[in-house]
Formats: C-alpha cells, structure tokens, sequence
C-alpha cells in the first residue's frame, strides 16, 4: 500500500505514474508486498521464540535475510527515494568528517587574524596558508561533494524490483526450506509450521508476481531528470558551445584553448584543434573544413577565425579581427560565406577560394555595443542580440537593423537568440536573479513579445531547436529543459538534472533522438528525449486524424 501511495501521489511532473500503476490491482500488489516482509519478521520470531533447537547459523541466515528483504521493500515502497537517501548519506558523510576537520582551521585563520603585527612574519604566512587551504577544500572537495549529494541516482522500477526478488524472495524461500527441512530431521513425524507455510506461499507467489511486474516496469525510470546515455569528459574548462558536423559527430569549444571533434555515439576525440586562447564557437564547413571563433592570446588585442582540416587538425588559415569573436556561423543560403562579431562589431566574408586565396570582407554591419549570437529567420533575415534589453532584425545586404525590439524588462540582458520560424524567434536572458525565455512574433506587420517562459532560477545560456514546436534551454542552474512553444501554457515538458555546473551549451542530435549539453567542468551529457518526440508526433496524428473527420 505504501509504494502505491508514493507513486500515485508523491511523483513529480517529469516522471508521472504508468496507466497500471494508478489501478486497484496496483494497489493489492502494494499490499501483498507489505505484508511479504510483515511475515518475514513474523517467522524470524516464531523460529527465534520456538522450542525447536536450531543451529545459530540459520537463524542468522534468516536475520541476515529479513534486513535485506526490509531495505529492498523500502527501495520500493519509497518509490526509489530510499535508494536517493542512502546514497545522499554516503556521499555527505565524508563531506561532513571533512567540514569538521577544515571549519576549526578557519576559525583558527581569523583568530591570528587579531593577532597583533610583533607576534612575527610566522603568524603573517600561517594565516595566508591556512586562509587557501580552506578556500580550496571548500571550492574542491565541500561544493563539489555537497552538488552530488543533491543529485539523484537513476534507475528503472523494474530494476529495483528484480533486485528485491534477488536479495529478498529468492534467500527467503531457501533459508525457510533449510529450516523447516532441519526441524523434520529432529523430529520426524513433525510437519511445517504455519509461520513457514504463510512464509513460503508469500514468498513464492511474490517471486512470480515481481518477476511479472518488474517486466511491466523497465521502463519506468526513476529520477529521469538525472537519467543520461553517456558522459564524455571533453574539456578541462567551459565547453563554450557545441555544434554537429555530420552524423552523430560535435564539434566543442572550449575556454581550454581547444576545439574538438567527438563522436557521440562512442564518446571518442576524432580530431583537436589547438588555438592560443578561448574559443568562443565552432562550425564545420561540410566534412572537410571548420572554422572557430578564437581569441587572441595578448590582453584585449583582438581575435581570429581560424581555419582548420578537420583529417589533420592543421590549421589551413588564420583571419585577424580587431575585435574578439563571440561567434562564427555560416551563412544557411551560401555555404561559401560566413558570419562573425564580438564586442566591436557584427561582419560577413566570404571563404577562401582558389581565385581568392584570403577570406574576402562582404559586409560590416552597424552595431552598438557588440553582438553575442544572431540566428536566421530565413535566407534573408537573421537577428541578433548584444547583451542588453534590446535585440536587432536585420537584413543580409543592409548594414543598419530594420527593426528594434526592446524586452519589458529594463534590467534584462538577453544573451541567446533563437529562430523558430521566419516570423517567430526565441531570446533568454542571462540575468542571475531569474532565467527569462520570450517569445517574439510577426504580428500585424511587428515584432511582438507573445510568451514568457520563467521556470529556470538563474541565467539563461543557450538555447537550442528540436523542430517546429520543441526546443532546449540551457541555464546557469544547471539544469536544461525541454519545452513546447506550442501549449497554452509555457511550462517545460522535462527538466534535465545531471549537470553539478552552470550548462553552457546544447546540440540536438537527430539520429539519436538525444540532446547534447556542455557544462562548466568541461563534461558533456548526452540525454535521451524521444519520448517527447513521439509524444509530439501522437498529438500531430490525433490533430490530423481529428481534421479528417471534421472533413
């Protein structure tokens, strides 16, 4: 009854209860396995209590066994959370025995600190030291710890419940066996008690009824938020930004001074791209050719885009700027060209080619205090934004915006850009106080704010399109969410929660119904959403289904 009550009224909006688990049939499993352990205790009382002369080690066996049937019935009955707690546990109790030894260090550091000066050079260096060494346990060792022990394990119903079947059921029925059958032994004409026959019919249908129901749910997953296919530990710093190049293949950047090609499939680094300093983003120009964003490596002197030979990583060309990219994209309706800008300044060039040995400058665009991303609304208009309430549309050949669209907000500073059609795109803000998604449509012949998307508590990083009505955020609060622009309601359909850092980066990868995300330590995540997919897909079957009929 209580695993019942945990899943139909205890589970978040991401994991909700399966159509056969909110059933009365549900419920009398619950019971049946509430009173699977209740008997185990029962019989472990009546062999303990009885006059039967059993040998000490079966009734230890049975002990042995009722503990370990008692923690697995409550992996279950808490539907998982127990499994969270202990984990939680083992992970704060070295950070607490860690805590107690650092915390008096620190009191000591500010009790030299009212040391008077003549006490000598001595108490000067021991406070210096002591004052880093607890900085660095509390930055290294006590953050860390306390952001994993927030984090929930993942793992499916069924699991937990063939689990229980192996530490619990099947120790069951064979320790009662060898028990009743030494009983016999001593006393031939006796029989099974009644304490053991309840015990084994329990035990025995309980082994058949899990081993159906662990069937049913293996794809039920717990703490899905926090559920991924891999991690690849791609860089030792800020994964800046990810972009694919070909099938199941990313291209990361890096504040390490390193772009890299990864197979996402495999986890594998095909390629590195070393540059002097920060690369800021990526693109790969068909199979052979990527370009990266780079800044220069002296003290506020520009930056470059560099291009590299995807086979060999040499670097083929390096394109001085005077002022330092934030990005680098390519132009969607002319492969042969590509887009940049920074803190000074917004351009277009043209690639090298054979005629033109040395990118060629197309357009420089008229912008006030820099670009952060633009995004394309179709080949002719893109938008862009510049760290300030205001984002520009503009077009291709004209070097002055063509409209203005200034945020509600005054204190809003949009960061990331989004073009969901070519007359509707996407801005998130990178404010820490509040995490703000808007929706900005052609309506009535002007860009109008039509939503506002505000579940994420801190900045917002990236954002990222799925297709037409899906699309991924990214967020200082370490989480990335998936959301729906079409529902009534601008709430997120699935809140990923693997990353312990600020989630820098997002990529969609469509062969493998999954999304990629960078974070701040350098790791990427590869999460699973084709269950929104098909999902989305139902709903448009219904929606045409429903609009032949009206036809």
């Amino acid at each position: 009854m209580i695993n019942w009550l945990f899943v139909n009224y205890l589970r978040g909006k991401d994991n909700p209860p399966l159509p056969t688990q909110v059933t009365a049939l549900a419920f009398l499993s619950s019971v049946v396995a509430d009173g699977d352990v209740a008997t185990d205790w029962l019989y472990y009382n009546d062999i303990t209590t009885g006059e039967e002369d059993i040998p000490d080690w079966l009734i230890t066996l049975q002990l042995v066994s009722c503990i370990c049937g008692s923690l697995s019935w409550l992996g279950v009955a808490t539907d998982g959370r127990f499994v969270s707690w202990v984990r939680s546990a083992a992970i704060l109790i070295p950070a607490l025995l860690v805590f107690i030894i650092a915390f008096p260090l620190h009191i000591i550091v500010h009790v030299l600190d009212r040391v008077d000066s003549y006490t000598g050079v001595f108490c000067l260096c021991f406070l210096e030291l002591k004052d880093t060494m607890y900085e660095n346990i509390k930055e290294n060792v006590l953050t860390p710890l306390w952001l994993r022990a927030k984090q929930k394990p993942s793992f499916s119903s069924g699991t937990v419940l063939f689990f229980g079947i192996l530490v619990e059921d099947i120790p069951q029925l064979v320790v009662t066996f060898l028990i009743e059958e030494k009983i016999k032994s001593d006393h031939p004409e006796g029989q099974i008690s009644n304490a053991a026959l309840v015990n084994l019919l329990f035990a025995i249908f309980d082994i058949l009824h899990k081993l159906a129901q662990a069937y049913d749910l293996r794809k039920d997953v717990q703490n899905a938020g926090y559920a991924f296919k891999r991690t690849i530990k791609a860089h030792g710093f800020w994964v800046e930004s990810l972009s694919l190049s070909g099938v199941n293949q990313i291209l990361s950047s890096s504040f390490d001074t390193t772009a890299k090609l990864l197979d996402a499939v495999t986890g594998k680094c095909i390629q590195v791209f070393e540059c002097e300093s920060t690369v800021y983003g990526t693109v790969a120009l068909g199979t052979s050719k990527v370009l990266a964003a780079c800044k220069t490596a002296a003290f506020n002197n520009g930056g470059h885009i560099r291009m590299f030979d995807i086979a060999t990583g040499a670097l083929d060309y390096d394109l001085k700027l005077d002022f330092v990219p934030n990005f680098v994209c390519v132009y969607p309706a002319d492969s042969g060209s590509f887009f940049t800008g920074g803190d000074q300044g917004l351009q277009r060039w043209h690639m090298p080619t054979e005629s033109a040995s040395t990118p060629q400058l197309i357009s420089t665009y008229k912008v006030q205090g820099g670009v952060q991303s633009i995004a394309f609304l179709d080949n002719d208009t893109f938008v862009s934004c510049q760290g300030s309430s205001s984002v520009h549309v503009w077009h291709v050949n004209k070097e002055e915006p063509t409209h203005t669209i200034r945020a509600n907000e005054n204190d809003v500073q949009v960061w990331s850009v989004l073009a969901m059609s070519s007359t509707m795109f996407l801005i998130g803000n990178s404010n820490t106080k509040k995490g703000l998604i808007k929706s900005i449509e052609f309506v009535n012949n002007q860009w109008t704010i039509c939503k506002t998307f505000d579940e994420h508590s801190n900045g917002i990083m990236s954002l990222t399109k799925i297709n037409s009505s899906l699309f991924v955020s990214t967020s200082h609060d370490t989480t990335a969410k998936v959301w729906d622009i079409t529902r009534a309601e601008p709430s997120s359909l699935f809140t990923f929660r693997g990353h312990i850092s600020s989630v820098s980066s997002s990529v969609y990868l469509k062969e493998e119904q999954a999304v990629a995300t960078g974070d701040k330590d350098g790791a990427i995540h590869i999460w699973s959403i084709g269950k929104y997919l098909k999902d989305e897909e139902n709903q448009s079957l219904l929606q045409h289904a429903h609009n032949s009929d009206d036809d």
